[in-house]
């Protein structure tokens, strides 16, 4: 299972963000408004490439609304399918 949150301009993801649980959150990209966000992934116990979609899904949604989304505290799992799928300009952390 996979749950999103949101408190102002923090997002947080829990759960795992797999091919068995991303499709519920497919159509929830967070509706931002302009400016910077942080989406903080401490809570995610597990990814795939399903997961790693969904963030560059989100990604790409939050940039047509002139946002930008932040990855914070992401588990090394995540940060190294980050680095090795080339997506680091796109998924930034930090």
């Amino acid at each position: 299972m996979a749950e999103m949150s949101r408190v102002g301009s923090n997002i947080s993801l829990l759960g795992k963000l797999t091919v068995d649980t991303v499709s519920g959150l497919y159509h929830q990209a967070p509706t931002l408004g302009k400016g910077d966000f942080k989406m903080n992934l401490a809570g995610v116990e597990e990814m795939d490439s399903a997961g790693l979609a969904l963030l560059v899904h989100w990604q790409q949604q939050a940039l047509k609304q002139d946002s930008r989304l932040h990855l914070v505290d992401a588990p090394e799992q995540i940060s190294t399918m980050i680095r090795i799928s080339n997506l680091e300009a796109l998924l930034e952390q930090g």
